[in-house]
C-alpha cells in the first residue's frame, strides 16, 4: 500500500458551487469536499476489517473532520431541491468506533457515537458497539 501522505486528498474550501444560470444550482466540482469524502471512504474501505493501524485511524479522523461541512451542504442541497434529507452511514465514524472498541476505549466509543448522531449521520452500525461500551463502563 502507498504511504499515507500520498493517498490523502487535498483539503477543499466548499462542497458546492452555486450558479443561478444552471437549471440545478447545486453541482459538484472537481476536487470538492464530496469527492474528498468518497475518496477517503474508498481508502477506509480498502483496509481489512481487523486493521487498527494508525494510518487507518488518521484516514477516519480526516473524513470525520470534513463531515460537518459536508452534511450541512447536503442538507442545503436537499432543501433547495425540494427533497427530504436522508442521513447515511459514515465510514470514518464507523471504523474509528471499531478501532476504539478494539482498544477498549469505552468512553471514546460512546463520545464518538454521540458526535456522529448529533452531526446527523446514520449511526445504526455503531449502536451494538456503543451499547457494549456502555455496559463495559458500568461493569
Amino acid at each position: 500500500m502507498k504511504p499515507l501522505a500520498e493517498l490523502l486528498p487535498v483539503p477543499r474550501v466548499s462542497l458546492i458551487n452555486v450558479s443561478p444560470d444552471e437549471e440545478n444550482p447545486f453541482y459538484e466540482t472537481e476536487g470538492s469536499l464530496l469527492e474528498d469524502h468518497f475518496e477517503l471512504n474508498d481508502l477506509i474501505q480498502d483496509y481489512n476489517k481487523e486493521d487498527v493501524s494508525e494510518d487507518l485511524e488518521q484516514l477516519c479522523l480526516m473524513q470525520i473532520g470534513i463531515a460537518p461541512e459536508l452534511i450541512a451542504s447536503e442538507r442545503q442541497a436537499a432543501q433547495m431541491n425540494g427533497r427530504d434529507f436522508c442521513p447515511v452511514a459514515h465510514a470514518g465514524y464507523n471504523r474509528l468506533s471499531a478501532i476504539l472498541f478494539s482498544r477498549q476505549c469505552w468512553e471514546e466509543v460512546v463520545q464518538l457515537y454521540n458526535e456522529a448522531k448529533a452531526g446527523g449521520w446514520n449511526v445504526a452500525e455503531m449502536e451494538a458497539r456503543v451499547e457494549a461500551a456502555k455496559r463495559a463502563l458500568t461493569a
